[in-house]
């Protein structure tokens, strides 16, 4: 059931001075409405200074699509000098957007387009890398519970959670791409993998010039992997269990 938790200036839940109020104002209460419509589960509303902050639970869907429709209601709703839209992850924050009124009410009179829109919102991440890294290589079928940082290495320890086998050796170079935007730096990106009862069953290691080379084209898959350290564990090797099942899914590659 969508629920909607009204809650106005609470110093336990949002830092900084409030507007503590007993009851909602129409403003409130419109922008209460306007994100309850926009299919957000959860919210948080309160009034800090001279800016409106919008509290919400990750939607599970691309929040840039919705960011101007949230801060053209606020802006009707709360004639404010500033609008802060706060991303939370099961009460962990995650991002924040802050935006003037001044363009808001340009979007919305039609005069700034969505794009200069965008540009005008100050986008800030509340997550330390580690944490950021672990919710980005996520998005594939890897189960990350450990990611360190040195000056020259990041490391993760992940589980490989996914159905088809062979879609780790072609997410691998991926999830490495996905560290190197958070920790461009290091220059070796390794990964240590339990797969299913086999803990440690392949541990790779890829230097951050040859992947690179492979974005901008200039390396194969192959190639990236005839170049990386590769050690595996006693049982039946996992990298020649996923590449024989490239082969017979129809990718063509022999490590």
């Amino acid at each position: 059931m969508k629920r909607i938790l009204l809650l106005a200036g609470i110093l336990l839940l949002l830092s900084g001075s409030f507007r503590v109020s007993l009851a909602l104002s129409e403003g409130e209460t419109q922008v209460f409405e306007a994100l309850r419509s926009l299919g957000f589960d959860e919210a948080y509303v309160a009034v800090r200074e001279d800016s409106l902050v919008m509290r919400i639970e990750d939607p599970g869907f691309e929040i840039l699509d919705t960011l101007h429709e949230v801060f053209v209601a606020a802006g009707e709703a709360q004639d404010l000098p500033t609008y802060v839209l706060e991303i939370y992850h099961e009460k962990e924050p995650l991002y924040s957007f802050t935006v003037s009124h001044e363009a808001v009410e340009a979007y919305a009179s039609g005069t700034l387009s969505e794009e200069a829109f965008n540009q005008a919102v100050a986008g800030e991440s509340a997550l330390s890398l580690e944490r950021a890294i672990v919710l980005d290589v996520g998005v594939f079928d890897g189960l990350v519970y450990q990611v360190d940082l040195s000056e020259k290495e990041a490391t993760l320890g992940m589980k490989y959670t996914g159905s088809l086998e062979e879609e780790l050796v072609m997410d691998l170079p991926n999830m490495a791409l996905r560290v190197l935007f958070h920790a461009p730096w290091v220059e070796t990106v390794t990964f240590i993998i339990d797969h299913h009862t086999e803990p440690r069953a392949l541990e790779i290691a890829f230097e951050t010039g040859d992947l690179l080379e492979v974005l901008e084209g200039g390396l194969s898959l192959e190639a990236l992997y005839e170049r990386a350290e590769i050690s595996e564990g006693d049982s039946v090797p996992l990298l020649g269990r996923l590449s024989a099942g490239l082969k017979a899914s129809g990718h063509l590659w022999t490590p």
